[in-house]
């Protein structure tokens, strides 16, 4: 049972859930299992990074096309424009176009000329075979070349890009490794960054003159298709919606590599870290505050890891924004339904136990306060309040006379019917009494007209008494003496920690309970204090003072006069 307390406690539940989700994160990370979602979902990160490299790409494009004729084009035109080219003194040149096709003798001599009397470095792309052979242009043999292969994800998104195969760089790292005036360092597999887009000239532009000279000067030009007819175009994370040709990805991937931009990917350990760090905040805010107030400032911590995340991605890392992300929601949505299911709980025990002393209605509004945050105190508290006790008249004498069964089933058909008058009235239990029953108002909730509730719930009981009397078909006659007083009174949960029951002692009860005792039968004795409060409402009659037990001063005391 104390395991069971235990457990439905809110910081409890909250650390169940900071545990499931901590592994479940723990065993997705290091298995696995998010891998390509979490890589789709860092792909938010990607910004645009400013240029810093002049790159011209000429682009074989759809004008170009039209102007020079089908593709593919005689090999004399390529050896036309590097022969233009070269004359602009460009850093490098490099031709993203396979020529494995079959040409003339005379075309891939000029084409090679062209090539090894360039005084501009020029690079070609090369291709491996079926069989994974290595395979260079037969006109080559001056020129520089690379393969121009690409990673493409299981998503079909082209993050990285190999430098190396087989010992055989890539085409863009040979362009970046022949320009560059420093030892170039990069990963093999290089995450590519994304800068502004290079300047793009057609190709037809170049070959009629059409273009300012001076941009080509000093520049790394590129050459390449970007027709979609030619399909060479992929996915990027930068513009999934809009597909990036492959000469350009080769500018971004050449600037990648100059720079030592080369995209890191959060480490795992750091990803687990993280999440467990947002998973321990998010619990602990769940055991501070209510649910809602926690699930705001939850999300705002949330939100600051994104915001890191972004900030770490300008210093070229990658960070894993899934798993953490996913390990507050988790512990956010596994805490509300945590407390949901303790405070159901909760409310269904409180419910059942306050429905033992008050009624439904009053047990609704002790909850609602609660919950609302409102102060309904149980744990001791002075107040004013109303009293009553009631006991049934004569029954000491009758239950001599009946066989145990009979009485035990009478004193319940009595006491069930004061209860469920008190109730109506909306008044507490406080305790049974043998044959008799307390009962107050104005504890635990406030009741302003808690003597009238008081008065109007004795009327209907002594009302109620003889109904049942002429019901029970016996030669039975039984009625109630009732006592009520109004005043102050401790109220609270007292006893031990074995037992406790929410009970009300002070001066006011004790004299409810003697004039209980000097009522006679159909008779309701109230104080002073409580005609004031009700004569408005109900018919008194002064019986003037009266001796009661306890006091050295005799009392005002009064009843009430039904209506017959």
């Amino acid at each position: 049972m104390k395991l069971k307390r235990i457990l439905h406690r809110r910081e409890v539940q909250c650390a169940i859930v900071a545990i499931v989700v901590a592994l479940a994160i723990i065993i997705t990370n290091l298995t696995g299992v998010l891998k390509d979602s979490s890589i789709r979902a860092s792909d938010n990160l990607y910004s645009i990074k400013p240029s810093t490299e002049k790159i011209i790409v000429i682009a074989i494009d759809d004008k170009s096309l039209q102007e020079i004729g089908r593709w593919p084009w005689d090999r004399k035109i390529h050896a036309e424009a590097i022969n233009k080219l070269q004359v602009y003194k460009p850093k490098i040149i490099g031709v993203d176009i396979s020529f494995f096709e079959k040409s003339s003798d005379i075309d891939d001599m000029l084409l090679s000329t062209a090539i090894n009397n360039s005084e501009t470095s020029i690079v070609l792309v090369s291709e491996f075979s079926q069989e994974k052979k290595y395979l260079k242009p037969a006109f080559s043999s001056t020129a520089l070349t690379g393969h121009a292969n690409l990673y493409t994800d299981n998503d079909g998104v082209v993050r990285s890009l190999p430098l190396q195969i087989d010992n055989v760089q890539s085409f863009s790292y040979t362009i970046a490794s022949k320009i560059s005036e420093k030892p170039i360092i990069a990963p093999l597999q290089t995450k590519i960054s994304f800068y502004t887009n290079p300047e793009i000239v057609s190709y037809s532009d170049v070959l009629s003159n059409k273009t300012r000279e001076e941009i080509f000067n000093n520049a790394i030009i590129l050459i390449g298709v970007t027709a979609p007819d030619f399909h060479d175009d992929h996915t990027v994370p930068v513009q999934k919606s809009k597909r990036m040709p492959g000469v350009i990805l080769h500018a971004n991937a050449i600037q990648t590599i100059l720079k030592e931009e080369s995209l890191l990917y959060q480490q795992k350990v750091s990803v687990i870290l993280y999440s467990i760090l947002i998973i321990i905040l998010t619990t602990i805010l769940f055991w501070i505050f209510k649910p809602y107030a926690a699930t705001s400032r939850a999300i705002i911590i949330i939100i600051g890891y994104i915001l890191i995340s972004l900030r770490q991605f300008k210093n070229n890392i990658i960070y894993d924004v899934l798993h953490p992300t996913l390990a507050g929601i988790l512990t956010i949505i596994g805490c509300i339904t945590a407390l949901y299911f303790v405070e159901t709980l909760h409310k269904k025990w409180v419910s059942e136990v306050l429905g033992k002393y008050v009624s439904k209605s009053v047990a609704k509004e002790v909850l609602t306060k609660t919950y609302a945050g409102e102060e309904i105190t149980l744990t001791g508290k002075k107040k004013v309040i109303t009293t009553l006790f009631a006991d049934v008249r004569g029954f000491t004498t009758l239950s001599e006379k009946l066989r145990p069964e009979e009485v035990v089933k009478l004193l319940n058909i009595y006491l069930g019917d004061m209860t469920r008058k008190i109730f109506s009235e909306e008044g507490t239990i406080d305790k049974y009494l043998g044959d008799g029953i307390m009962a107050v108002w104005n504890s635990p909730i406030e009741q302003k007209d808690h003597a009238i509730k008081a008065v109007r719930a004795a009327i209907k009981m002594q009302e109620s008494a003889e109904k049942t009397t002429r019901n029970l078909k016996r030669s039975i006659t039984l009625n109630y003496g009732i006592g009520i007083s109004t005043g102050p009174a401790i109220v609270g949960n007292m006893g031990s920690n074995e037992r406790l029951e929410y009970t009300a002692i002070g001066d006011s009860v004790n004299t409810a309970s003697r004039l209980c005792g000097i009522a006679k039968s159909k008779e309701i004795l109230i104080t002073e204090e409580t005609q004031k409060l009700v004569k408005k409402y109900f018919k008194t009659e002064k019986i003037g003072k009266i001796e009661v037990k306890g006091k050295k001063k005799k009392l005002e005391v009064y009843k009430i006069i039904r209506k017959e």
